[in-house]
């Protein structure tokens, strides 16, 4: 339970500086980035410029950062109707659902996410992947199958 706690953090600020990004790009001091449970609601960011996938996944994670999973879900559903590609979506939808207690959802989001970043090459993220999976009560061949197929990629990419 506390490695997932921490997992969720970790993602929190992930999700947190994608957000600075996207609000870096536009007007807003970086000092109004803390939480919104502190200092009142967050401010709005300019998204001018944005597209609306992206918009939609910045207000995912604004309604993640306040605790708001339902609202947080309505964007990550209008993002996915836009776009269908991106395994961030994805593992977006993971941290969602887990921190509204629907295991089920969370572990196939995390899944896909997986095999999504791991089909890119991106074996750093299809690695934070399967430490989420890790923290739910899987059966080990699921685990353990992903974990040798990201080894095996791993050892072909060294070998180049």
């Amino acid at each position: 339970m506390l490695i997932r706690f921490l997992l969720v953090i970790i993602c929190m600020s992930l999700l947190q500086g994608r957000a600075y990004a996207v609000q870096t790009a536009g007007t807003m001091p970086s000092s109004s980035l803390s939480s919104g449970t502190q200092n009142g609601p967050l401010p709005t960011p300019d998204l001018s410029g944005l597209d609306e996938y992206t918009k939609q996944l910045v207000f995912a994670s604004r309604n993640a950062e306040e605790g708001d999973w339902e609202m947080a879900l309505e964007h990550l559903h209008k993002a996915e109707k836009l776009k269908t590609d991106d395994p961030h979506l994805y593992e977006m939808y993971g941290v969602v659902y887990d921190s509204n207690r629907e295991s089920d959802k969370a572990v196939n989001n995390f899944k896909k996410a997986g095999e999504m970043y791991f089909n890119e090459g991106n074996m750093e993220k299809a690695l934070r992947m399967l430490g989420w999976l890790k923290t739910f009560n899987l059966d080990a061949q699921t685990i353990v199958k992903f974990e040798n197929k990201i080894k095996e990629r791993q050892r072909m990419i060294n070998q180049k």
